[in-house]
């Protein structure tokens, strides 16, 4: 399969993505993690089969999407806003989600909100941001509206690197190492040359974070509305580190009962990293009528 690139119109600018197959194939929304882009699924869509209507999208500020407007700090719902927009763009009633990371955690939340328009949902890596207890709340929002700040009084210097210095970053500056290939996908779409040099295309006020402000409490309760049909896909490099501790998927009996927990040999990016992994999963996820594999 070749992809198609697309635009879809949004409020605020457009949305991009890469679509795969046919668009009478049954349709897949694919979303990213943060400062990915949707190169991060190019690895994994030739091991899929191909009656599918893969759209992986770049989520707003990521890839070549258009950034939220200027001036205001990044909201995790209006993120989660943006997923619906997409499906009312495609004309999509529903589809079938498949997210990683940050991706994942939207998704999850999106088919919560709105379980009549996922099918069904796989996660790759769901990790959850830290809850936000009571006595943090204030200490938290003042932290993050400093750091818009902070980005904003810098933001005006455009930084250029080389090519050589992209990849270093793609592949060595995140929680888990991209091998080359990984980070040569994720490359395409997340700069922009100029002359002899690159650009980032990210959002800078992603580097402020782009989290729910939620308790404990809050985030087990939108996750036990979840009635859609659920994967989760866990790394174990992400299950042996801290991020193992704040996957609060794990911390509901009930959730681990009604849907379908896997673990796989590899980091927080094993789908792009080493697609072949999971590849079979996710085979048997979309041909599964009730996703209990």
């Amino acid at each position: 399969m070749s992809p198609e690139e697309l635009r879809l119109p949004m409020p605020w600018g457009h949305i991009a993505a890469k679509a795969w197959g046919s668009p009478n194939g049954k349709p897949v929304l694919m979303v990213h993690g943060l400062l990915d882009n949707a190169g991060s699924f190019d690895r994994l869509i030739p091991f899929l089969p191909f009656d599918y209507y893969f759209v992986c999208i770049d989520l707003p500020g990521h890839g070549l999407s258009s950034h939220f407007p200027a001036g205001l700090p990044l909201d995790y719902l209006n993120h989660v806003l943006a997923l619906r927009r997409v499906l009312d763009s495609l004309k999509w009633s529903n589809c079938i989600y498949i997210g990683h990371s940050l991706g994942a955690t939207m998704g999850l939340m999106f088919t919560s909100i709105y379980p009549e328009r996922v099918k069904k949902i796989l996660c790759f890596d769901a990790v959850t941001a830290t809850p936000i207890t009571n006595n943090r709340l204030i200490p938290h929002i003042r932290k993050v509206h400093d750091n818009i700040l902070s980005i904003e009084g810098k933001e005006k210097t455009m930084k250029v690197y080389t090519e050589d210095e992209v990849m270093y970053m793609l592949m060595y500056t995140r929680f888990f190492a991209l091998n080359f290939a990984a980070a040569e996908a994720l490359m395409k779409r997340s700069v922009t040359k100029i002359g002899d040099k690159y650009k980032l295309n990210r959002d800078v006020r992603l580097n402020a974070g782009l989290f729910p402000v939620f308790n404990s409490d809050q985030h087990l309760s939108l996750l036990e509305k979840l009635k859609s049909p659920a994967t989760v896909i866990a790394a174990t490099a992400t299950m042996a580190t801290a991020h193992y501790e704040k996957m609060l998927w794990l911390s509901s009996d009930r959730l681990m009962k009604s849907h379908r927990f896997l673990i796989v040999e590899g980091n927080h990016d094993v789908h792009n990293n080493h697609p072949e992994k999971v590849a079979s999963h996710v085979c048997q996820f979309l041909s599964d009528l009730k996703s209990n594999l």
